[in-house]
């Protein structure tokens, strides 16, 4: 249970605030950015597992305890196949959102793709902003 809680904390505090702070602890850079969307992403990958986990099908384990397996066995052949699919789902999505993420908190001084489209933005380079949008689009459509 207070598991669950911290883990309800960190998914909903905005990466953005968090690169606000530690901008503000650490300096400008992509440390900070780094250490905000880590957190961020440890929060809602983890919440989301853990709900994965609580409603896996208790059919399986319990044929499998009912035939004489270990607790290894129920772990790799019952729990693991039921989890793994949404882990990896989840996992995919949150690099989506830090991709996307990471365009806008260049501009709390917090590195990443939106420390270059702010510089490119403010030498009036269009011709790289454009490309760095398109790229963003790209890789995220392809993610």
């Amino acid at each position: 249970m207070i598991l669950k809680m911290v883990l309800n904390i960190f998914r909903t505090i905005p990466s953005l605030v968090l690169a606000s702070l530690f901008v503000a602890i650490f300096g400008i850079g992509s440390f900070p950015g780094i250490i905000a969307l880590s957190i961020f992403t440890f929060g809602l990958v983890s919440k989301l597992t853990y709900e994965s986990i609580e409603s896996i099908d208790e059919g399986q384990v319990e044929a499998m305890q009912s035939v004489g397996a270990g607790k290894l066995t129920i772990f790799r052949y019952a729990f693991i196949p039921q989890v793994l699919p949404q882990f990896m789902s989840y996992t995919l999505y949150a690099f989506e959102v830090n991709v996307r993420a990471a365009a806008v908190l260049g501009y709390v001084g917090a590195g990443g793709i939106g420390q270059t489209y702010e510089y490119n933005l403010a030498w009036r380079r269009f011709d790289n902003v454009g490309m760095i949008i398109i790229m963003t689009f790209a890789v995220v459509l392809l993610i």
